[in-house]
């Protein structure tokens, strides 16, 4: 499972000198990331969360434009990536999430008048994943931004955390 961060935090630079955003560097990565694996769902997330139906004929260029051009908001609400996979009972062995790692719920969090309090993590969903669906699952989660942010404690168990990006990432 790929899942590339398309938030508008992601429309950032990848640095001061550069045009190219972490958006598009997220999601050339996850559409690389596909054309390596036998069998693979692939997704973005902001707002909400939709799987996009890569075309494995297609050029990874073209797949990467189809990543990017799927609206899902503008908010930061990974967690709804897992939580898809949770509520379908999919299984998977591996998940893979690029992003810059400001991740949130914009439902409770950002928003105290609606109650104050969060309803999604990334940490949790990866928990009640691991705990209803497939316990052996590994996550790798690419900070973008190379800030170093972590949406898991540094001890939690198969996960791979990174922090920045080449080319050589996957």
């Amino acid at each position: 499972f790929i899942t590339s961060d398309n938030s508008m935090s992601m429309d950032a630079p990848l640095s001061e000198k550069s045009t190219v955003q972490m958006k598009d560097v997220a999601n050339l990565l996850a559409a690389i990331s596909q054309s390596l694996c036998d069998e693979s769902i692939t997704s973005v997330f902001g707002d909400s969360h939709a799987v996009v139906p890569i075309i494995r004929k297609d050029s990874v260029l073209t797949n990467m434009a189809r990543l990017r051009g799927t609206n899902v908001g503008c908010s930061t609400n990974a967690y709804l990536a897992i939580r898809h996979l949770r509520e379908t009972k999919t299984r998977v062995d591996r998940i893979v999430l690029f992003s810059d790692m400001q991740c949130y719920d914009s439902v409770g969090r950002s928003f105290p008048y609606w109650g104050g309090h969060s309803y999604g993590s990334l940490a949790e969903e990866l928990r009640k994943y691991r705990s209803s669906v497939n316990p052996g699952v590994f996550m790798h989660s690419v900070d973008l931004a190379g800030h170093g942010a972590s949406q898991f404690p540094q001890d939690e168990r198969r996960v791979a955390l990174l922090a920045g990006w080449s080319e050589r990432l996957i």
